[in-house]
């Protein structure tokens, strides 16, 4: 039963993380650099008062933390989604 459990915690210890988010290619016309996360159109008023992802702004992209190799590496993916 112990070695069940034990399976279960590797198993478990294994699993990528990840998150999603949403960015922008827009450059600022004032510093040249690209605005990414910081565009203001990339969100929308809602009538809670809070603000919704907006719908037809910006490209979804997700990324993962891999589980580190055998000899201790750690492996990284991130893509925006097409």
């Amino acid at each position: 039963m112990a070695e069940d459990a034990e399976r279960t915690a590797v198993k478990a210890a294994r699993v990528a993380k990840g998150t999603t988010f949403k960015i922008c290619s827009r450059i600022d016309p004032v510093t040249g650099k690209n605005i990414c996360k910081t565009c203001p159109e990339l969100r929308r008023a809602h009538g809670d008062g809070g603000s919704r992802w907006s719908t037809s702004h910006g490209t979804w992209g997700y990324q993962l933390e891999l589980p580190a190799h055998s000899d201790g590496r750690r492996g990284r993916c991130s893509r925006p989604w097409t």
